[in-house]
């Protein structure tokens, strides 16, 4: 499920949440793919649903620091910075 689309960088991207077995997960995309290495796992019960939790403040929070790794290229700097280390 799509909870943000927005552009940055010179490109369209979306913010998505899936309910997987364990809990969901919330990642950037871009094209049909993930945007970077950073995805943001939360364990839930087995009795909620995914509708239950889409407007609660920490869902929101995550949502938008998946947000912010694109804009800030905070992936493209971690791996910069590891290639500079070998």
């Amino acid at each position: 499920m799509v909870l943000e689309s927005f552009h940055a960088n010179g490109k369209d991207y979306e913010i998505r949440i899936v309910q997987l077995e364990e809990g969901i997960v919330i990642r950037a995309f871009q094209s049909g793919r993930a945007a970077n290495g950073y995805s943001y796992h939360v364990t839930l019960p087995d009795n909620i649903a995914l509708k239950n939790v889409l407007g609660l403040h920490g869902i929101r929070y995550l949502a938008e620091k998946a947000k912010e790794d694109v804009v800030e290229r905070r992936f493209e700097r971690l791996m910069e910075m590891l290639g500079s280390q070998s």
